[in-house]
């Protein structure tokens, strides 16, 4: 059985902006089980249940039979022994044709009689029921063992057992299939463990491979065993095991076998998810659980899962490969490695998996199954809404009014509750009231708390049978606003009296599921879990989706033709807003972008922020105007095009590390793109390191590198329009631990740093520069440069400095300054952070405001002041200019979210509103196995200026899709090693830049 507990997912939040994080962490071979949110004890069930039966689960048969080795039918008695373990105090089995109350206990036969094809001779069953029926109910330990000449299998490397049963579920009864060479060691196989109570694996042929334990033996023995080890009426005894026409049988010599699949959805341990809100959407990872059913060995095994939509459409194709050799009668796990991440959007989705090898396959029937799941934009749903049984609280215990039962769902975002839904079966009695209540996990105080209920609904004929949906309200009468990162039980609850309350049970897929986490059952004051799934939904007031797929490309149209052809080229992280809405998209790497829009008329334009181009299809007047009409369209070639105004490079640069320690080494990764439209020859970056920081290697997208003092420069040739680059060096930070809680910063200026405009008729051509140092432990002194040119660059009138002592504005005044000259200024320091500010002069090209800051300056008798300058923005507002600040940390939170300016005042943190924000995602696998894959959906705050947005540099290649305010950045490769094999290796980042809305004081 593929019994699947998906893995823990880390997740952060932050004031105002919500961050979600789930972290996959995967070995191929290994399954990982979170510990239970709340110790609930599985419920036991009563045997008193209902006269109809459900439908069987799901049946496994291999439908391999090949050539028969051994076959009995119990014809003949003698053959066989009967047995008990020496705890037993009653139960038998017989050999005979008349089972007894086994056919009159209609709860056991039902509708699907045991009929093995040799009946009339009789067949070997252990009638447990009858205990049930008229107590005392003894322990059950019941063995038929075959006491014939002992099979003799020496020619036969590959055997399978093979025979048909009838066996019924109960509490603590087990059965088992075991075989011997000895007659005395015995292998045991345990069979339906994944049934849940009262649930039924009908007549038909069980096959076990048991090739590895008696192939090639001259002596094999087989028994069945019946257990029920409790004499209790709600857990001893049981109903019955029934078995006939035994044979053992060579199966193929190349036959592989899908015995399990599943698509486990990663957010949290939420169990397996059919319905899931898009609002939710994070990623499924296909898995299959394969046997070699052969009788041979196999090689090189292969598992290919293709996802196909409603419309047919293939959106995955993947295959994962186990080379090597697989051994007959082998059970194992394949993941696939890639992850499916579906769009933002309503969809049906079927994932067909199929599995292959180097041989020749013999049974093509079994190497392919089938699973469905959907994304939908309200429903949250465990259940296929296929009913194939019924549950109650009642079949547990007398009840007691006020009990429940549902189904419990991870809420990853704050969201508003509309109503919960529930099916009702046939046998529930017209007039019962129901309620349908949510309860919340309180981590604080390790208990469900009520949140809000439905009113009492009073069951009509016609919500018999039928899907019923009670409304949420609070008492305020207004849908229920609840907080993410939470989980949430959806239950319906009753009051018994004369009524009689049963639910739906969808039973269809029980190897799917992790019943601990998905169910609850409140029996009075005590939680339960069941193995069963209730049909109760949660429902979620929310607008409808957006059905309809919209395609476009936003590119430098060289020759002007509006055609996309190898003279254009393509523009990064352009930015599409469509209205009504707004709704945005974001172009990737290759210019390309999609979105998802509902029904209605829009109009589609780009946000150009390039004073080098221009719009020229379509119109920037009209730019497109769309209508959709019908659901599940698909519009393409929404292109822009953009005429060239002027020839000039434009380099922009990005550079970050995740961490800076003392002792350790560190990774920074630099992103830097041509954004302009001409090439930019011989270009170079240098970047500017702490003193005795030493750069220890490099690798990326450059020609050479060299370190002059603190100077690290790259030579990275010349560099194409719309070229995108990345390059990695790693710093040895020096192993001083009096530079914990200090900032150090590392500066990236790449070159030419033209800003491709002409210069403002009213600048002097002086440029000012700023550089500090502490002198003498007790001096903050200040170097003020203008580094114009001498004969031109003189400065035409004065301008101003400010220092700041831990960020309080203590002193201001002016200065003025020839081209080429400097001036000093010095302040004591006394252990305090001292800055100091120069202003340019009128008209000085670009955003540059020089800064310079000194901490830690002062002798042994100072109180050092840290810790003060993250919260003002750094001197890098031209994007030729980069500059990375990080606190010096020893230990540290490995997943987290940084933003720089951090703001002054740590209850305010008060900020320039005309300041851009740069925000880091930090994350680290502290798992056991590598990261395969990585989502981070940011929620960006409606503070934030969503046209601003600016994509920065990650630790890894990543895919960036905008879906109304949020952020989901998509690292399908990331391969992070756990932290335990590579510390360093097993962290990641990811950078963007966004300014806030303007004029937020008046809103």
């Amino acid at each position: 059985m593929l019994n699947l507990k998906p893995m823990y997912m880390k997740k952060i939040t932050f004031p105002g902006v919500l961050f979600m994080l789930p972290i996959l962490v995967i070995a191929q071979h290994s399954l990982s089980k979170l510990q239970q949110l709340n110790p609930a004890p599985k419920a036991i069930g009563n045997y008193q249940v209902l006269q109809q039966n459900p439908v069987a689960t799901i049946t496994k048969s291999l439908k391999a039979l090949g050539d028969t080795i051994w076959y009995d039918d119990f014809s003949n008695p003698a053959n066989w022994a009967f047995s008990s373990g020496p705890s037993a105090t009653g139960g038998s089995w017989q050999i005979g044709v008349d089972a007894g109350s086994l056919d009159t206990y209609t709860s056991y036969s039902g509708n699907n009689p045991f009929n093995p094809p040799t009946q009339t001779n009789g067949g070997a069953f252990i009638n447990a029921v009858q205990y049930l029926l008229a107590p005392p109910i003894p322990i059950i330990d019941a063995y038929i063992t075959w006491i014939g000449p002992p099979i003799d299998l020496t020619n036969d490397t590959g055997v399978v057992i093979a025979f048909w049963e009838r066996y019924r579920a109960f509490n603590y009864d087990n059965v088992y299939v075991e075989v011997s060479t000895n007659n005395t060691d015995w292998t045991q196989f345990q069979l339906h463990n994944d049934l849940s109570v009262n649930s039924y694996y009908p007549g038909d042929y069980t096959e076990i491979n048991i090739s590895g334990i008696t192939g090639g033996s001259s002596t094999v023995w087989i028994r069945f065993h019946f257990e029920a080890l409790d004499n209790q009426a709600n857990y001893g005894a049981g109903y019955g095991w029934r078995i006939d026409d035994i044979a053992l049988l060579s199966p193929p010599n190349n036959n592989l076998t899908i015995k399990e699949v599943n698509i486990p959805y990663y957010y949290q341990n939420t169990g397996f998810v059919y319905i899931l809100p898009k609002y939710y959407l994070g990623w499924y990872r296909p898995v299959a659980e394969i046997e070699n059913s052969g009788a041979l060995d196999q090689h090189n095994i292969g598992l290919n899962c293709r996802i196909v939509n409603e419309a047919g459409v293939e959106v995955y194709n993947m295959t994962a490969d186990s080379t090597g050799v697989w051994e007959t009668g082998t059970h194992d796990t394949i993941w696939l490695d890639s992850v499916f991440m579906p769009p933002y959007m309503k969809a049906d989705y079927t994932a067909t998996f199929t599995v292959s090898q180097q041989e020749s396959e013999e049974i093509p029937d079994d190497n392919t199954m089938n699973i469905s799941f959907l994304v939908r934009d309200s429903v949250y749903a465990h259940d296929h809404g296929i009913q194939t049984g019924a549950i109650s609280p009642s079949l547990f215990m007398d009840g007691v009014d006020g009990d429940a039962i549902g189904l419990s769902y991870y809420l990853p975002i704050d969201d508003t509750l509309s109503s919960v839904s529930v099916f009702i079966d046939s046998n529930t009695t017209p007039g019962t009231i129901i309620t349908a209540e949510v309860w919340k996990y309180d981590d604080i105080i390790g208990t469900w708390v009520l949140i809000i209920d439905s009113e009492e609904h009073l069951l009509q004929a016609s919500d018999i049978g039928n899907w019923v949906t009670l409304k949420l309200t609070s008492e305020d009468g207004l849908q229920q606003y609840v907080t993410g990162e939470a989980w949430y039980t959806a239950m319906i609850s009753c009051t018994w009296g004369s009524d009689t309350l049963w639910l739906g049970n969808d039973l269809s897929h029980p190897e799917l599921h992790a019943y601990d986490y998905e169910t609850k059952l409140r029996l009075g004051t005590t939680w339960y879990y069941t193995s069963n799934t209730p049909m109760v939904r949660l429902n979620f007031h929310r607008e409808e989706f957006y059905p309809s797929n919209i395609f476009g490309r936003i590119y430098n149209d060289v020759n002007e033709n509006c055609i996309f052809d190898s003279t254009d080229y393509p523009i990064v992280h352009g930015l599409i807003e469509i209205l009504p809405g707004p709704y945005y998209a974001i172009s990737n790497t290759d210019g390309n972008y999609h979105t998802y829009l509902a029904e209605g008329t829009y109009i589609i334009k780009q946000f150009l922020n390039n004073d080098l181009l221009a719009q020229q299809c379509p119109d920037i007047d009209t730019n497109y105007i769309i209508t959709i009409n019908t659901p599940n369209d698909t519009l393409t070639d929404l292109d822009f095009a953009n005429s060239i105004l002027g020839f000039c490079p434009h380099l922009s640069v990005d550079i970050a590390s995740s961490q800076i320690r003392p002792c350790f080494t560190s990774q920074y990764v630099v992103y830097y793109v041509n954004n302009g439209t001409l090439t930019a020859e011989n270009s170079i970056m240098e970047v500017e390191l702490e003193d005795g920081v030493v750069c220890t290697d490099a690798y990326g997208q450059f020609e050479s590198y060299s370190q002059n003092a603190n100077i690290v420069t790259f030579n990275l040739g010349d560099l194409n329009p719309g070229m995108v680059c990345y390059l990695n060096f790693f710093v040895y930070i020096p192993c001083d631990f009096s530079l914990l809680g200090t900032t150090m910063c590392v500066e990236a200026h790449i070159y030419p740093d033209s800003l491709c405009l002409p210069p403002d008729p009213q600048w002097d051509h002086s440029s000012i520069a700023v550089e500090g140092e502490c002198v003498n432990d007790s001096l903050a002194c200040f170097t003020i440069y203008n580094t114009g040119d001498a004969d031109e660059g003189d400065m035409d009138g004065a301008s101003q400095y400010r220092i700041y002592v831990n960020n309080e504005l203590v002193y201001a005044a002016d200065f003025q300054l020839n081209g080429g000259d400097s001036q000093i200024i010095c302040w004591p320091a006394g252990g305090n952070t001292i800055r100091l500010e120069a202003d340019q002069r009128p008209g000085h090209p670009g955003n540059s405001h020089p800064q310079a800051n000194i901490e830690m300056c002062g002798d042994s008798l100072s109180t050092f002041v840290t810790g003060q300058i993250l919260p003002v923005p750094p001197d890098d507002m031209d994007d030729f200019i980069e500059i990375d600040c990080r606190e010096v940390t020893g230990s540290y939170d490995p997943n987290d979210k940084q933003v720089i300016p951090s703001g002054i005042d740590e209850q305010y943190h008060y900020i320039d509103s005309a300041i851009t924000l740069e925000y880091m995602i930090r994350f680290q696998n502290t798992g056991t196995d590598t990261a395969f894959n990585i989502l981070i959906v940011d929620s960006l705050s409606p503070f934030l200026d969503i046209t601003s947005i600016v994509p920065g540099v990650a630790s890894h290649l990543y895919e960036l899709t905008l879906a109304n305010n949020v952020l989901y950045f998509n690292l399908p490769d990331a391969n992070l090693p756990d932290s335990n094999v590579n510390e360093p290796g097993s962290n990641g980042f990811v950078k963007f830049k966004i300014a806030l809305k303007q004029n937020l004081l008046n809103n």
